[in-house]
Order: C-alpha cells, then structure tokens, then sequence
C-alpha cells in the first residue's frame, strides 16, 4: 500500500472511532451528545487550519459544516481538561501512525526533505 494511503486511512481511523473511543476515556463524553470525540476534533483541526486566531464563532460555524448545530459559548464550554487530554491522546496516536508508516522503502522518500520546521506556539503571559 502507498504510504499516502496507508498514513490517510491511519488518520481516517484515529479521527473517527478512535477519537469517540478516547472521548469517553479521557471524561470529555460522559453520556451520548450531539457533539462526540471525532466530531470534536475535527471541528477545531479543521478551524485552525483554516484561521490559526479563530473565535468560538468561527468554530461555531466550521461545526456547522459538520451538521452539527452548536453556539459559540457552548462550545467554549467544552474547552476543558478534559479535552486538552483528548487532544493530546489524538495527537499522540496520530504520530503514532506517521511513525510506524515508515518502512525502509520509504526512507528515499523522505531523504529528499531538508527536515521539519515546527513553528513557536508557546504562550508567555505578560505582567
């Protein structure tokens, strides 16, 4: 199987069983809402790639999208502990996947990068 594809259906996985599977693990679901771990997370995966600085409005409307009608503060209500744990455990297992894609026949591949570059997304809060 192409790396692209294989590494898709990883991502296809962990965003939709998965996610559900980690939202009831983590406390984000406690009992069965309109707004579950992989309609979640693809709701903000989708709104920051969208617009980086986007509102509770913006991903108000990105749910839309999904059919999934939410307000803007019913979603920064969902903005807990438990959903920084989500996303960490989603994160995780999508790096997961990227890594053990990688087969010797596909090192070539990735030989012709120069290498990552990851932006600063710390915060540091002034006085």
């Amino acid at each position: 199987m192409e790396i692209a594809t294989q590494i898709g259906k990883s991502i296809q996985r962990v965003l939709g069983e998965e996610a559900d599977s980690l939202a009831h693990q983590t406390g984000f679901v406690k009992r069965q809402r309109k707004i579950n771990g992989s309609i979640f997370a693809k709701i903000l995966i989708t709104g920051v790639l969208d617009n980086p600085l986007l509102t509770y409005t913006d991903l108000s409307q990105d749910a839309a999208l999904l059919s999934v009608t939410i307000s803007p503060q019913g979603l920064e209500q969902r903005f807990t502990q438990e959903v920084a744990r989500l996303m960490q455990e989603i994160l995780t297992r999508l790096v997961e996947c990227v890594i053990t894609s990688i087969t010797p026949a596909t090192v070539p591949i990735l030989q012709r990068f120069n290498g990552v570059y990851i932006r600063d997304s710390s915060v540091v809060p002034l006085p």
